[in-house]
């Protein structure tokens, strides 16, 4: 088997701030798009639509 890539992945953080400054930094990676907008960041996340 060859993997050729990686399309999604999903990590559990307690932290979104960290864990997406550690992406950037380490990984070199970049934030494409936002789900929760960031003052929402905190807390729990409503699962209805606003």
């Amino acid at each position: 088997m060859i993997i050729r890539g990686i399309g999604h992945t999903g990590v559990t953080v307690s932290s979104l701030t960290e864990a997406e400054q550690f992406f950037i930094d380490t990984l070199d990676a970049t934030v494409l798009y936002r789900i929760v907008p960031p003052a929402k960041q905190s807390g729990k996340i409503d699962a209805r639509a606003e």
